[in-house]
């Protein structure tokens, strides 16, 4: 039976976090002491700083030795439980699964609302409270096996999700014909508006998928990085014309005194006039110097000139030096760029479009062998034996439209080869990346891609080399042409991603039958992506160094310095508090707080507050726990929805509103419920 003193004990540790939360709302919503720039700055400063320590501070605190492998194998076996029967469930033939709820993305969800809740913040203090200091040692197991595995596999099961919608997107009949995938080192995320793939034939003539970051993407952190206008210029325009202009009279006061001292020491009191020379914009002693001379009138009159030292540098600078170029080292435009000095070949046949009649050809230094496009061998208007259509070529460049912007949702990335001559030409600009030459051009005016790459056989390789080569490489072309050709545009992409939506079962079934890459590839792209945001995560390096530190610490009965675990206590303290107000900043900026619907919130308050619970206890009851320990875990599987699978919601643009109602929604109902179970389970 549960006294009231132990009611008011758990409602005393519990209460002031919501204290701390409705301050942090009434701050935005009521009173207006904080703008979303500052609420901005909080956040990141529980998201970076105190978050990660108040983690630290707990697990390095724990004894690892101690754990209760019964109370993790429950907690573990809950969530398989869960996995097990959402692939059951998506596995079903499309015609049981109703169209609005793709499996996969449904999957995702409902593992994250039953089985990963707040025990950091709420469930630690609210446990102690309820069933002492061991139960807090229960919870810390639970935040670390969350924090390095479970917000792992999440994770992984948002990338995996956001890598079929890529693949399908971009290559929806060939994604089966790709056998290598290179991500570039600034991508971190395969979410839609993070980055954007193209397929490419690598050096071993094989097809690879080039995953890059997308143009929204680089536009957004451009325009982060811009600098926005200050609202200090009422300041900066006061120090610039009074208090600089004040501190520059100070500087020539004291150079004046300097420059009388040197040049009048015992006869500074005659001078009657002063004389300041045109050129002279300093009295610093390197830049003027003084004399004495009468003045017409009689008087003695100091005279301020430019110093001698400082004509001399002057004079120096405004000397022209000597050219070390001659005529010969002087180049033509039809040159090449390398650094051997030659004379000019250039005469008016050089010029695009200018014949003049019986002018004779030079003879190419380019032999057959040399030409390995699929076309010409160079673009720039050097008359000589050759088979490039110069006139085809024109009318090419006339018909295609040298796009100058960088967004790639409107234009097709053709890359062609420098080609023996790097000469540029006059109707575009070319730009430079690893010895190509890189030119967008508009998708309806584009050449093929069989027709606009060029191929190079490996140094050195004889005739019937360069002839396997060329073969082969062909080949390569054909199927990217065809991987390429099969691209969507983002228009097309949306509809992909919503096809199981608008279709019914005959759009899921279509979209089922699509090409999906293959494992190894699907698995080196997902794994890289992962990485590079754990890697990126302050929470992965304070779980896994408090685990290391608890690890060495209990093991050999070592002490943390008095100044580090005071330092640390103080920030992880105050991030218990902090992390509330950072959740009543986020009710305050939110429209409403139920977001998703009545119906749809009433389905996930359920699955959140009673199946996840009841499996827990099934999964406890199967590893044999009973009594206070069962308690302890039923408890803690009705705690509110924890932040992360939020963070990751809203990220990758999956069921966001859902996951903000359970946090905003699910933190105020979640006292009472508790309350409500650790009473209930208290009469049992």
């Amino acid at each position: 039976m549960i006294s009231w003193h132990e009611l008011y004990m758990v409602l005393s540790a519990v209460v002031p976090l919501y204290v701390a939360m409705m301050v942090a709302y009434g701050s935005v919503r009521w009173w207006g002491v904080l703008t979303p720039e500052q609420c901005s700055g909080i956040n990141r400063f529980v998201a970076v700083i105190a978050v990660p320590l108040l983690s630290f501070h707990f697990i390095s605190s724990s004894d690892p030795y101690a754990m209760n492998l019964r109370f993790v194998a429950a907690d573990t076996l809950q969530k398989v439980l869960v996995l097990a029967a959402l692939a059951a469930w998506s596995r079903f033939p499309a015609r049981f699964v109703p169209p609005a709820w793709p499996p996969l993305d449904c999957s995702i969800t409902l593992f994250s609302v039953s089985t990963l809740p707040n025990t950091l913040v709420i469930g630690i203090p609210l446990l102690v409270s309820m069933y002492g200091p061991y139960s807090g040692d229960l919870m810390v197991q639970i935040v670390v096996l969350q924090s390095i595995v479970w917000y792992t596999l999440l994770l992984f099961l948002f990338e995996f999700r956001a890598a079929r919608v890529l693949i399908a997107a971009q290559f929806p009949d060939t994604a089966a014909s790709i056998a290598a995938v290179h991500v570039d080192p600034d991508v971190v995320s395969l979410e839609g508006s993070q980055a954007e793939a193209h397929a490419e034939v690598a050096p071993d003539g094989r097809l690879r998928m080039v995953v890059c970051r997308s143009s929204v993407s680089r536009r957004s952190a451009a325009a982060a990085a811009t600098p926005r206008a200050s609202n200090l210029t009422g300041i900066v325009v006061l120090q610039s014309i009074v208090w600089y202009t004040l501190l520059l009279f100070l500087f020539e006061f004291r150079a004046a005194r300097v420059l009388i001292a040197a040049q009048f020491p015992d006869t500074a009191a005659s001078i009657a006039a002063v004389h300041v020379d045109p050129d002279v914009v300093s009295l610093e002693g390197s830049q003027a110097e003084a004399h004495a001379e009468v003045a017409p009138d009689g008087r003695l009159r100091m005279v301020v000139c430019r110093s001698s030292v400082s004509r001399r540098s002057a004079a120096a600078a405004a000397t022209p030096r000597a050219s070390n170029l001659t005529g010969v080292e002087i180049y033509s435009i039809s040159s090449s760029r390398n650094a051997t000095p030659r004379g000019s070949t250039f005469t008016l046949a050089d010029i695009p479009g200018h014949q003049p009649p019986n002018s004779a050809l030079r003879a190419s230094s380019f032999g057959a062998a040399d030409l390995f496009s699929l076309h010409s061998s160079s673009r720039q208007h050097t008359p000589r034996p050759s088979s490039f259509d110069e006139h085809a070529a024109a009318r090419a460049r006339a018909s295609a439209t040298v796009a100058p912007t960088n967004d790639l949702k409107d234009t097709h990335m053709i890359e062609w080869s420098s080609g023996a001559s790097a000469a540029s030409e006059v109707t575009g600009l070319p730009v430079f990346r690893s010895g190509r030459e890189t030119r967008r051009l508009v998708p309806s005016d584009a050449p093929s891609i069989a027709s606009s790459r060029v191929i190079r056989p490996p140094p050195g390789a004889t005739g019937g080399e360069r002839a396997a080569s060329f073969n082969k490489a062909v080949g390569g072309q054909d199927e990217l042409a065809k991987l390429e050709a099969g691209a969507k545009t983002e228009q097309q992409t949306t509809a992909v991603t919503t096809t199981t939506k608008g279709g019914g079962a005959e759009g899921a079934e279509r979209a089922r039958g699509q090409q999906n890459a293959p494992g190894g590839v699907m698995l080196r792209l997902i794994l890289t992506t992962v990485w590079r945001r754990l890697i990126r995560n302050p929470n992965t390096y304070a779980s896994l160094i408090g685990l290391t530190w608890s690890l060495i610490a209990f093991r050999f009965h070592i002490t943390m310095p008095i100044i580090v675990a005071k330092s640390i206590s103080i920030l992880s303290d105050a991030g218990l508090g902090m992390a509330m107000f950072s959740l009543g900043l986020f009710m305050a900026t939110q429209p409403k707080i139920i977001a998703c619907g009545y119906s749809v919130a009433a389905a996930s308050m359920g699955v959140r507050f009673f199946f996840g619970p009841a499996i827990m206890a099934a999964a406890s009851a199967a590893v044999g726990i009973r009594g206070t320990l069962l308690r302890i875990a039923i408890v803690q599987a009705a705690l509110p929805q924890g932040i992360v699978p939020f963070v990751f919601a809203k990220e990758y643009n999956l069921h966001a509103t859902i996951l903000c109602t359970l946090v905003i929604f699910g933190m105020l109902i979640a006292l009472p419920i508790t309350l409500v179970y650790y009473i209930i389970l208290g009469l049992l």
